[in-house]
């Protein structure tokens, strides 16, 4: 096999980063869009029940689309706890570079492994293998989880409403992204949001067009869009609180069709990023209310709407970010663990830690090259230093037992 090491087992690191490294690579290359994972699911489940061994009864497909479920229960006793692993599984449709890859690049066109859901894949499916082979080294359960549709269609909240932490009860859940943002080898959490949320909103205008030569008739979308773009853009600085943060970013603005008439119409779609619900509810009331004011003083119709995305990615169990911490240190050393740096980038992790206790983490993953550059996630361009898939596998496998005692 093209992804299968002869032998995998704990005390050759050797093989652990072989495996790895050749599972990861397998994934990137069959990179498929969310709610299309087919091929990713069906490698899942062969990796799970040929190379780890765990029983076809044990392993739950088809949950929430595409997701699996599948489980590693100790042969000491498997009624303790339970903890869930979470690993994504989509892809982007972003059209690869074939120099990022080399050997490896994606086989379907215009469709990319470029935030890193294939090495969260094979870092839990490694780990898994390794669980597998020595059930006697912990109590309780571990329930992998593979997620179909992190990006953009919360793939996490329909896993739950399948039922994915229930049968057996999951008492906490762990997840963690690689992160180009952070040197290679480095452990990044914190207590509190570790990523902000992300909302959707659109504002349509609707009034009376006509020509260029006679405005006095007209009443002018453009001209409306315009007050309420500068308009939405004071919210944040002049109704949250400095010590907090939040964003509003318009992403789009369409208004007109020729340039001697006066426009009819305008639309314009944006994001609202915060880390607390609190500043989301001022946001939004000062959204709509200076929508309705500009419509009112240009004596235009306007219609707004706002829809919730994923909530923030908030580290609010301090236990569990503890355990976290010490396992990471034990794995990379205490000196590579650190605070977490905030983003307002969004993830759907989200969800399961708004119903379980759990932990969220970032990897460091930034290529070691010079000059020092950045892989943007989400880019043609991203690549990551598969040398740091090994500390995943390992934190996985040493949290695992570090709970389940």
């Amino acid at each position: 096999s093209v992804y299968a090491a002869p032998n995998c087992n704990e005390s050759d690191i050797g093989s652990i980063q072989d495996e790895v490294v050749r599972v990861r690579r397998h994934l990137h290359s069959i990179p498929e869009l969310e709610n299309q994972e087919h091929k990713t699911a069906a490698f899942i489940v062969d990796y799970l029940r040929d190379k780890c061994g765990i029983d076809p009864s044990d392993i739950r497909t088809g949950v929430a689309s595409t997701g699996i479920v599948a489980l590693i229960q100790s042969t000491v006793d498997p009624n303790r706890s339970c903890i869930a692993i979470r690993a994504d599984m989509d892809g982007l449709q972003v059209h690869e570079q074939p120099e990022t890859a080399i050997d490896y690049v994606s086989q379907h066109d215009g469709v990319m492994h470029a935030c890193g859901h294939d090495a969260h894949m094979a870092m839990l499916l490694v780990a898994a293998r390794l669980l597998q082979a020595s059930r006697d080294t912990f109590t309780g359960t571990v329930k992998l989880l593979f997620q179909p549709a992190e990006e953009g269609d919360g793939g996490a909240a329909r896993m739950i409403e399948a039922g994915a932490l229930e049968r057996p009860h999951v008492d906490s859940v762990y997840g963690a992204h690689i992160w180009n943002y952070s040197p290679s080898g480095e452990i990044h959490v914190s207590n509190g949001p570790m990523m902000g949320s992300t909302d959707d909103f659109q504002v349509k205008l609707e009034g009376r067009g006509g020509h260029g030569a006679e405005p006095q008739g007209t009443t002018d979308c453009g001209l409306a869009v315009a007050q309420l773009v500068c308009q939405l853009h004071t919210i944040v600085s002049r109704n949250v609180s400095p010590l907090n943060s939040a964003v509003i970013n318009i992403g789009t603005i369409r208004s007109g069709t020729c340039n001697n008439a006066v426009s009819d119409h305008a639309c314009v779609n944006g994001t609202v990023r915060y880390f607390r619900d609190t500043d989301r509810d001022i946001v939004m009331r000062r959204m709509k209310d200076i929508t309705e004011g500009v419509a009112t003083s240009n004596d235009v119709k306007q219609q707004f709407t706002y829809k919730y995305g994923y909530p923030p990615t908030d580290n609010k169990y301090p236990a569990n970010v503890s355990i976290l911490r010490k396992v990471a240190a034990k794995v990379v050393g205490v000196d590579k663990v650190h605070n977490a740096k905030s983003t307002m980038a969004a993830e759907d992790f989200s969800f399961f830690l708004n119903a379980r206790p759990g932990c969220f983490f970032f990897i460091g993953s930034a290529p070691n090259v010079e000059p020092v550059q950045v892989f943007p996630h989400h880019e043609k361009s991203f690549r990551i230093d598969e040398n740091v898939l090994i500390n995943g596998v390992k934190i996985w496998v040493e949290l695992a037992r570090t709970v389940l005692v």
